[in-house]
């Protein structure tokens, strides 16, 4: 997905259900916000994710660490849940995508 606002290339962003195909990435979001409610969606596993930082600047390796291993949990568990799901309008934002990453691995 592309960022409407800056044109960056995102996995995880916020995404606007009333607006016609409008996402807007992270900070993007928190810069210039949007009209309308958006919601958060997307794996969380984006390659350049913010780097947590301590107080006063520094990077906090450990917290870093936490905030990836979290990040792969979470797509672990979609992966898991896309592969026993046999509900083809699934509600969760995920499967759909995870669906077609299992289909690609089958086929490839």
């Amino acid at each position: 997905y592309n960022c409407n606002n800056c044109s960056k290339n995102v996995e995880t962003r916020y995404h606007c259900p009333e607006c016609t195909d409008f996402d807007l990435c992270i900070p993007c979001y928190d810069k210039i916000g949007h009209q309308h409610t958006m919601k958060k969606i997307g794996l969380g596993i984006d390659l350049d994710q913010p780097v947590v930082k301590q107080e006063g600047g520094a990077t906090n390796p450990a917290e870093a660490k936490r905030v990836k291993t979290e990040s792969i949990q979470r797509c672990i568990q979609s992966l898991v849940h896309a592969c026993r799901c046999k509900d083809e309008d699934c509600h969760l934002p995920s499967c759909a995508k995870m669906k077609k990453v299992v289909q690609h691995t089958r086929t490839c």
